[in-house]
């Protein structure tokens, strides 16, 4: 059981930080300019991204060199947090400013008692869902090589030491090493243990399982776009009901919400592709207003929409191996498609560049075996 202090340690790390260094990147990469197609809850998203992002750009390279894991965690934990306090500072700013718009966000949202009603509704919903996850977390042998890899990052302070499934040592064969390597999912469970103070399979079975859903609660709710509080509560209703009673299939996107939300290929598969969807969502519908002199400012949106492409991207392969080539897929198809509805060759340009990483990762996994890495 988490007591009362660790659990506040969780919030402030697990929510409140990446919350605010969210805040601070998506201020760095688009400034002060007010996007009102842009939700508040995309600034824990952004934090999430900027976490996941530096893990994997870090922890490739320090398992090939075999360096100590300290490599990973402490540049990321000083970035994260210097973000949030810089967070912090904008948000207060904000809040001190003339307009006041973010100082009544949470308040002017309810407009209606139906606005109330329902997100309460949704809210109770939520919490009890969560509750039976926390409750009914399944793992099998193959994936629980995660917990055993993340456990012995945390006891070796090394990435991939130990085969997690004969405990010996690595050198003794590993079919999953390739996997592991592009995938730097354990990494991330122990960087989340450590920051949080806890054992790596309570972050993974307790704390994390929490995060992930609200992360997913969060990308649908921006889906919905701009419809009233009701709308969107109501929404988020449904895809409660469907996560509840869709249980069809062992490997449904309904029961592994339920059961396996805390692997990295769930979060890919109910979080990662969806932002996806959304960033690309935006980049399609934006249009270039040359009569109003608004070129620019869609260059600078696009580019501001890409970088967080970029992120996603990351943070698909580092979640599992096969989001390297989902991202490229998913990247491809939406970028050609933006391109040809934008008549901007530009975009389809672009979206093939942020595809390069995965194209390298992909030579990475077909040349790189565990008698180089053993030496």
């Amino acid at each position: 059981m988490l007591n009362a202090l660790t659990l506040i340690r969780c919030i402030l790390v697990g929510i409140v930080i990446p919350f605010l260094a969210g805040k601070s990147f998506l201020f760095l990469i688009q400034g002060r300019k007010n996007d009102k197609a842009m939700n508040m809850g995309l600034f824990l998203i952004s934090g999430y991204l900027l976490i996941w992002t530096m893990i994997e750009l870090l922890a490739i390279p320090v398992t090939m060199l075999k360096a100590s894991f300290s490599c990973v965690f402490i540049p990321v934990t000083v970035v994260v947090i210097l973000a949030a306090i810089a967070g912090l500072v904008i948000i207060i700013k904000d809040i001190r400013g003339n307009k006041g718009d973010e100082k009544y966000a949470l308040i002017s949202v309810f407009k209606t008692k139906s606005d109330v009603i329902a997100f309460v509704i949704f809210i109770l919903l939520a919490i009890g869902l969560i509750c039976v996850i926390e409750m009914t977390l399944f793992y099998d042998a193959d994936d629980s090589r995660f917990l055993v890899n993340a456990g012995d990052i945390l006891r070796t302070n090394r990435i991939l030491s130990t085969d997690p499934v004969t405990g010996g040592p690595i050198n003794e064969g590993y079919r999953d090493f390739k996997k592991d390597l592009i995938g730097q999912w354990s990494a991330f469970l122990a960087y989340g243990a450590k920051l949080s103070g806890l054992n790596a399979t309570v972050y993974a079975h307790s704390v994390y399982p929490v995060i992930a859903m609200i992360l997913i609660l969060l990308i649908y709710w921006i889906l919905l776009g701009e419809r009233s509080i009701t709308d969107k509560s109501i929404g988020l209703i449904a895809v409660l009901a469907f996560i509840i009673f869709g249980n069809y299939s062992t490997h449904s996107q309904e029961t592994v919400s339920v059961i396996r939300i805390w692997q990295g290929k769930a979060t890919m598969a109910l979080f990662g592709t969806l932002t996806m969807i959304y960033l690309f969502g935006r980049i399609t519908e934006r249009k270039s207003d040359t009569k109003n002199n608004t070129k620019s400012n869609t260059k600078g949106e696009d580019l501001r929409d890409f970088i967080l492409i970029f992120t996603v991207n990351m943070a698909m392969s580092l979640m599992s191996s096969m989001g390297m080539v989902l991202a490229a897929v998913m990247i491809a198809i939406y970028g050609l498609y933006a391109g040809i509805i934008r008549r901007n060759i530009r975009v389809f340009i672009i979206s093939c560049i942020l595809c390069v990483p995965n194209a390298l990762l992909y030579l990475l996994s077909a040349v790189y075996t565990l008698d180089k890495y053993l030496g």
